[in-house]
Formats: C-alpha cells, structure tokens, sequence
C-alpha cells in the first residue's frame, strides 16, 4: 500500500531525475550548437533521465522525506548536474576535433599517395564523437544521480536533520558564487541565441567551459563525511586549547575495566579536573540522541570514581580527581528526554554541528603547513563561534576572520571565556578548575531511573 512518505519520495525522485534532464540541455547547449544538431540535446535529457532515475529509485530512502528539500537545494543540485553535463561537453568537442584533423591527415596521405578517395571528416567526426559522448553520458547520469543523493545532501551530516540549506545559508558566498554562476549561464544562452551555429571550433569550445567551471564550485558544498576518529579528534584540538590533557580511547589490563571503559572516547584532564568523554556521531544514525545514552556514560563515571577501579586505568590517574561525564553530539540532535534527564541529575551535554567540526580540522591542516607555532590561538577563536550552537551560550560574533597572530595576548582570556560558554552547567572551582554543580532534582523526585 502506497503511503504518503512513498508517494512525497516518488514525487521528489522524479523531480531530480527532472532536473537531470534539464541540466543536460543547459549544459551540453554550446556542443549541440556546435554540431549543429541542438535536437540530440533532448537525447542526452532523456539518457540523463533514465539512468538517473533508474540508479535513484534503486536507493533506499535515508531519510524521512517529510523534511523535504528546500528550492535552494533543487537549484544547487541542477547546478552540480549542469557542471558535470558541461564537463561531458568539453570532453565531446575534444573529441570531436581530435577525430577531426586525424581524419584530416588521413585523408591528406591518402591524396599524397594519388588516390582520389576521400574521406568525410566532419561526419566521421561526428558519429564517433557522439557515441563517445553517448556513452560517457551513461556515466555522467549516474555520477549526477549519486552526487544530488548522497554528497550534498547526505545522512551523515547534521544539516540532514534540518535541511542542507540552512547551512548554506548562513554562507554568504552561497548567494553569490549562485548569482554568478547563472549569471554565467545566461549570458552563455544569450551568445548561443544571437550567433547560432555560424562561428568556429573554438568560439564553442570556449562557451563549453563555461557551464563546466561556473557551476563546478557546488561540487565542493557537499560536507564533507568524516571519520569518527576526526571527529573525535577536532573535539580533543578544542580540550586541547583550553589547557586540557588527552588520553584517547583509554584502556586497562583488567578485563572488567576495559569493559567498562568501552564507549568512552577520550579522557580529558586538567589538575584537578577530569571529564569521560562519550562523542555520538552520525555514522550509525541520525536519530535524536536519548536519555539512556546519558544514563550509561554517567553510570560509567560513577564506576570509575571508585578507588578500586580507578587506579586501573591506564595513562591517566583518575583517583582524588574530580571525575565528571562529558557527552558530545557531533551531528547528532539531543531529544526532549535527554533534555530534562541532563537537567535533573547534572550531565554535561555538547552539541556541536558538522560545520564547526570541518572548520577545526581545515583550520589544523593549513595551520599545521602554514603557522603551526600560531595553531593555538586559532583553535581559541573557532572556539569561541563553535560555542555559539550551546543554547545557554551567549550571542558573540566570531572570531575567526581576526589574524591568530594579533590575538596571541588574548588567547588565554578567550579559552576562560569558552570554558564557561562551552560547559554551561559548570562553573570556576578556584585554582582547581571547574566542578560540576550538585544534582539539580532530590533522586525521588526524578522521573528517570
């Protein structure tokens, strides 16, 4: 039986596979004009249309089609496809003239050597060139189709859960590699409009490139799916930042202990402080994180605060420390009963977007080939806007345009400040650190076990 999520995700698919169709005309225009035969146009739309429509009903839905996908996103997935449609048109004329003038010399030896036969180069050209063409378009559909259904627009990034445009959006460059880009394309229609078929070779080859390169930077919006381990290690560059010694993944001799140390990501200490690190990706789900993920990481740390265990753990001493649970949800939302469970006994909760995490790692690679001794104070500012996703944190421009050099002075500063942004149910201890505050609900009044 048909239900309405089926038939939002059948109307939905048939749209993409739409806007294959169309991109293939928009993007291969200047070679069909070329070629003088603006009708193949519709063939390549219809090969676009099969293959991309065959490989997206054969996906299985990856997510509540309910959320839909915003018009923002339908234009930038018509672009992406315009690009590698435009890219299939440079690779069809390069072909067609490299076909050409062989044929050409062919020809040219054939009447060196006497013979009047002669050979047509302009149809050879063509018929081979086209079947090339015809056959690299079953791939470019089929590249089209799982890049607009996985890449830039994927499960395993946050924005899934609210749309892939909302990120965009914040972007102001978005808007304007957009206006560009059809822009571009219009003026490209216009030319094509007013010449026709009657200029060269390289008059088209030249309006070929530009469907390719004006529309090629959507390629790159796709955020980036990243390894747990990157993302639990972008989590420890901003530990780091703020004064805090990491021991990732820890692990014990005793056999009990390393059971009860499974789940925990990382291990975070600072003289007196210590914090159990749990992070909750994306990569095995999208759903909302709930209470018992909570429960379980403080039960842990309930166990580790225990003399007996404690002096088990390897790499980090945990005993006469202040051991606290720490959950990050990198990706991942936090539902209503994690809300309140995180309230009523205490938990720390950190949700950060994939957005945030992607900056921090870009920002280590080009500091670690550009100004590794500056690293720091870099990671203090992205800091500073990445605890702008806290809902009790407060409203603060960010940081990261300001050169690291000129902030160098303030970096401990900005870190106190994060600390207190970043961790909003802890507060200063004195020159011990921070310490999390008594349990806000009496045990029986709580509503969670």
């Amino acid at each position: 039986m048909n239900t309405p999520t089926t038939h939002a995700r059948l109307v939905k698919l048939i749209l993409l596979s739409t806007f294959v169709a169309l991109a293939a005309i928009v993007g291969l225009a200047p070679a069909g004009f070329f070629l003088q035969c603006t009708r193949l146009l519709y063939v390549f739309a219809l090969e676009g249309m099969l293959i991309a429509g065959v490989f997206l009903f054969s996906q299985r839905s990856e997510t509540p089609v309910g959320i839909g996908a915003s018009p923002l996103e339908f234009l930038l997935r018509g672009l992406a496809a315009v690009s590698l449609w435009g890219f299939l048109g440079v690779v069809w004329l390069t072909v067609y003239e490299l076909i050409y003038w062989l044929i050409r010399l062919v020809d040219w030896l054939i009447k060196l050597l006497g013979s009047k036969f002669t050979l047509g180069a302009a149809s050879i050209a063509f018929y081979v060139s086209l079947g090339c063409a015809l056959v690299f378009g079953i791939g470019i559909a089929a590249a089209i189709a799982q890049n607009i259904s996985k890449r830039l627009y994927s499960l395993s990034v946050s924005s899934r859960t609210v749309a892939y445009s909302q990120a965009l959006s914040k972007q102001r460059k978005t808007y304007l590699y957009l206006m560009l880009s059809l822009l571009f394309l219009a003026g490209t229609g216009i030319l094509l409009w007013r010449t026709g078929e009657s200029e060269g070779f390289w008059f088209y080859f030249v309006l070929q490139l530009i469907p390719y390169g004006a529309c090629f930077w959507v390629l790159g919006l796709g955020v980036r799916v990243r390894k747990d381990s990157e993302i639990v290690n972008a989590i420890g560059m901003l530990l780091r930042s703020m004064g805090y010694e990491l021991v990732f993944s820890p692990h014990s001799q005793d056999s009990t202990i390393e059971t009860l140390l499974s789940g925990v990501d990382m291990i975070a200490s600072r003289e007196n402080q210590v914090l159990i690190i749990q992070v909750k990706t994306a990569s095995s789900s999208a759903a909302s994180v709930d209470w018992t993920i909570g429960s379980g990481l403080r039960m842990k740390v309930k166990a580790l605060r225990l003399p007996e265990i404690c002096q088990k753990v390897e790499a980090v001493s945990l005993t006469d420390k202040n051991v606290q649970p720490l959950l990050v949800l990198a990706g991942r939302n936090q539902d209503d009963s994690l809300v309140q469970f995180s309230r009523e006994v205490g938990l720390t909760v950190v949700v950060i977007e994939m957005e945030t995490i992607n900056e921090i790692l870009t920002l280590a690679d080009s500091s670690e080939a550009e100004q590794a001794s500056k690293g720091l104070a870099k990671f203090g500012n992205l800091a500073t806007s990445a605890s702008e996703v806290l809902p009790s944190a407060d409203s603060t421009p960010s940081t990261l345009a300001i050169d690291p050099g000129e902030r160098a002075q303030d970096t401990d500063q900005k870190l106190t400040d994060l600390a207190h942004r970043y961790f909003p149910h802890l507060k200063d201890e004195g020159e011990h650190g921070l310490y999390v505050p008594e349990e806000l609900v009496p045990e029986e009044e709580r509503q969670w076990a």
